[in-house]
């Protein structure tokens, strides 16, 4: 539900607090870079949500309400590969080490 999405002031406060790298130790890349536009940025990070937003999806948790989910520290900075690969494997990457990845 849309309730359930980050809005955009949390997405750039992750991404912030990240320094614009994906969270996973393991990766670290860089999710922005310059734009062939001399004024614009091109990002390729993401605001994934810890507990899934979404009933079905990784680490969904029904227990939790919307602005729970939608909160900040529901969230972890990631790049696009790895937001994939985390809701993909979800008992490889639990809640515990996403908070993890989230306070470092």
């Amino acid at each position: 539900a849309a309730e359930d999405r980050f809005k955009q002031a949390i997405i750039a406060t992750l991404a912030k607090r990240a320094a614009n790298r994906c969270s996973n130790p393991d990766c670290g890349a860089i999710t922005s870079g310059p734009s062939i536009a001399p004024d614009d940025a091109v990002n390729v990070g993401e605001a994934a949500h810890i507990y899934g937003a979404n009933p079905g999806s990784a680490r969904y948790d029904s227990d939790m309400s919307p602005s729970e989910r939608s909160a900040i520290s529901n969230g972890v900075w990631l790049c696009g590969n790895c937001h994939k690969l985390i809701d993909d494997d979800p008992l490889r990457y639990p809640a515990g080490l996403l908070y993890e990845w989230q306070r470092n």
